[in-house]
């Protein structure tokens, strides 16, 4: 699961120097957002996305939902991807019974209850946390066995630096052990 926020686009004008980004500017829901939205996309990072679609099914977890199909995959040259829809006020209601992880949690593990039926998985965002991987824990149950245990890589981005490209050689080495697949298929 990819996010557009923090991983794809770094918050500061720090940038991996193996990536070059542009800047675009997009208004994908007026009710959120009244002036258009300032994202900095590499055309680097499709390359790596197309190349992990070999490996995983990619799902796009932001909250720009269809938008990130309509708005950023063309940029990307990526096919459209599934996407998750998130309840209306998602983020409110979960901040209130926060349990200090992000307000995606909950959300995410119903979707993957819905449609990954145990099958190993990743989620890629720049607010995972210590408690995110705890409550997965619990839920899911620990990695190593056990009839429900779940594979799984909670893999943290920093905001500001994006993602890199060791962060896509960890995802598609991950992903060929769990699922399957020759290491040609990984970026790099």
């Amino acid at each position: 699961m990819i996010t557009r926020r923090g991983h794809l686009r770094p918050k500061s004008r720090y940038r991996e120097r193996t990536y070059s980004y542009q800047r675009h500017e997009f208004q994908p829901d007026e009710s959120i957002h009244t002036d258009p939205y300032p994202v900095l996309i590499s055309a680097d990072h499709g390359a790596a996305l197309n190349k992990l679609l070999q490996v995983f099914s990619l799902v796009w977890a932001s909250t720009w939902e269809q938008s990130a199909n309509t708005f950023l995959a063309p940029l990307l040259g990526i096919p459209e991807l599934p996407y998750i829809e998130w309840p209306p006020l998602a983020r409110e209601w979960t901040l209130r019974e926060r349990h200090h992880g992000s307000w995606k949690t909950k959300h995410v593990a119903s979707w993957l209850d819905e449609h990954a039926e145990r099958t190993p998985w990743a989620w890629v965002d720049d607010e995972i946390t210590r408690e995110d991987r705890d409550w997965f824990h619990r839920l899911y149950g620990d990695t190593r066995g056990g009839p429900f245990a779940v594979e799984r890589l909670l893999m943290t981005i920093h905001p500001k630096h994006g993602l890199r490209e060791f962060d896509f050689d960890e995802l598609c080495a991950w992903g060929i052990k769990q699922l399957g697949g020759n290491a040609a298929s990984c970026p790099g």
